[in-house]
């Protein structure tokens, strides 16, 4: 923990960053009534650019953020019953190259067969996303298409259940589908589907189940630090005599349809190809592979991933803990921004801009952790959504930078 001249420099931070930004209102939604709206939509119809709407406990319907800089803390969709067709839970799309979109702390469930469970479609401007629980039969937990910059933080993506089309055809789902798009994901986890979606309205599959890859990415540049992709099981299915064994999905799989030369960076990320499913005649089919590169490039960065966690939303005056895993004896600097593009950075990648100021910093211990605190004063304006992030520096002076983390002080 810091001593008082921690509150002094975030309020010499806060101060410092005031004079660059324009005030923002933040909408409540509560499913009692007592906030400014029972439902998301509606606040994100009303929201001005820049706008922060909270979200609190309940379950609400779907809702689409199109063509507005957004952040939107807590919101929780929840789709239930098991019936074709239906929408997506979250959309965001058609993000102009300045505006930004970010997600803190959603989670959304969906059993039916849309395109996607959550869907980024055609943005040139940044969608953060954090702290995701993406629970998705019948449809791919995550779908981004077209996004020049989506970061990805401490999310958890599981596709449970593929779909069967309408000739009894079974179609595995990946845990996140990435079609032409650039994705920086940090500690998250991708799970692709190991069966099919089965009720009275859907099709029943006529043959045996493959595993969805936990990443199918195609024309895409992903870079994954910390966190794993696992491809999911295939399924047998009964054939006369016969059990028919599908194969099982790649952890991750890297494709091209002509567009952008596909590129994929792992760093420390475990990944796993999912079994093959049982079979009592013939050879069966395969396992899937832990990575699959039929199209583009693959490399593996040395080291583990420096990560930071630090909660979205902060009521001032309060205490902001930030919490950072790295290699013992880095000292750590932690800065507070605005959210920025994502930019390459001596080897790493910077994803606030100016104005920045530090908040503090701290040395990573023996169990490669470390811990800051910082007393937020009570703000005399509103302020946009701030960001954070940390840069942790060895005994030689190399750094390397952490994902970053959205801050929404009211």
């Amino acid at each position: 923990m810091l001593d008082r001249r921690s509150s002094f420099v975030l309020c010499l931070a806060v101060s410092g960053l005031l004079g660059d930004l324009v005030a923002q209102r933040t909408w409540t939604v509560e499913s009692n009534g007592t906030g400014d709206f029972l439902d998301i939509q509606p606040a994100v119809q009303t929201a001005a650019e820049g706008d922060r709407i909270v979200v609190g406990r309940g379950a609400f319907s779907p809702f689409v953020v199109d063509g507005k800089s957004l952040t939107l803390v807590g919101a929780r969709v929840f789709q239930s019953g098991v019936t074709p067709g239906g929408t997506e839970s979250i959309v965001v799309r058609n993000l102009a190259a300045h505006q930004r979109v970010a997600l803190i702390d959603p989670f959304a469930f969906q059993s039916r067969t849309p395109r996607a469970n959550l869907l980024l479609e055609n943005c040139a401007g940044t969608v953060w996303i954090e702290g995701l629980f993406s629970d998705s039969y019948g449809a791919t937990a995550l779908m981004i298409d077209n996004c020049a910059d989506v970061v990805l933080s401490d999310c958890f993506l599981q596709t449970n259940a593929g779909r069967a089309d309408a000739n009894g055809d079974a179609e595995s789902q990946p845990g996140m589908a990435v079609r032409d798009a650039t994705v920086h994901a940090y500690d998250c986890s991708f799970r692709g589907s190991h069966s099919v979606l089965q009720g009275p309205n859907f099709p029943v599959n006529s043959g045996p189940v493959a595993g969805g890859h936990g990443i199918d990415a195609v024309d895409a540049r992903l870079v994954l630090r910390g966190g794993r992709a696992d491809g999911g099981s295939g399924s047998g299915v009964a054939s006369g005599t016969c059990v028919l064994s599908g194969a099982g999905g790649d952890g991750i799989r890297l494709d091209t349809r002509g567009g952008t030369a596909p590129e994929l960076t792992l760093q420390d990320v475990a990944m796993a190809g999912g079994a093959a499913g049982y079979f009592t005649c013939g050879s069966g089919a395969s396992p899937g592979q832990d990575v699959r590169v039929l199209a583009g490039t693959s490399r593996v960065l040395p080291g583990m991933p420096r990560l930071l966690t630090a909660p979205g939303l902060l009521d001032a005056p309060g205490e902001l803990d930030v919490d950072l895993s790295g290699v013992s004896g880095e000292s750590v600097v932690v800065i507070v921004a605005l959210p920025g593009a994502t930019m390459p950075l001596a080897g790493s990648v910077l994803h606030v801009t100016a104005p920045s100021l530090t908040l503090g910093s701290v040395v990573v211990g023996a169990t490669r952790t470390a811990s800051l605190q910082v007393t937020v004063p009570v703000v005399p304006v509103a302020l946009p959504t701030l960001a954070l992030q940390a840069a942790f520096v060895d005994t030689r002076g190399r750094f390397e930078l952490s994902n970053p983390g959205a801050l929404v002080i009211r």
